[in-house]
């Protein structure tokens, strides 16, 4: 993201990290900036991107989820273990919390198909099974 938006090559990012205390540490980030794109540079931009970036699977799904308006974040901000979150971001664990939420007796099962582009042959079909 750095090299893009500084348009610098990856290898002259240098950086290192000082620890504040046991949670805490500063990261510090030295990218050469090629000064005509200095001045054009969108701070407020850049900023939200780096919070996005260290905010974690867990709180990114909290996010997602409150953002549905359905009181789902609480209830499912654990529910998704390791496996799960190495495979599927955020936004996908908040999709599936809505379909877990249809389930119930008379319903105990539900199957979505998800075709995305981008796939090795055109088109991607997922299916996915909640019981």
């Amino acid at each position: 993201m750095l090299s893009t938006l500084f348009r610098a090559p990856v290898n002259a990012i240098d950086q290192h990290c000082t620890s504040l205390d046991e949670a805490l540490c500063r990261l510090y980030f030295y990218c050469p900036v090629d000064i005509s794109v200095a001045g054009l540079l969108d701070t407020r931009a850049l900023e939200g991107e780096l919070v996005t970036l260290t905010k974690g699977w867990k709180n990114s799904l909290v996010d997602e989820l409150a953002a549905l308006g359905k009181g789902l974040d609480q209830k499912y901000s654990s529910a998704f273990g390791d496996d799960y979150q190495a495979l599927y971001p955020p936004a996908q664990g908040a999709r599936d919390a809505e379909v877990i939420e249809t389930l119930h007796a008379g319903r105990p099962l539900a199957v979505r198909l998800d075709a995305s582009e981008g796939a090795a042959f055109g088109k991607e079909l997922t299916v996915q099974s909640f019981n």
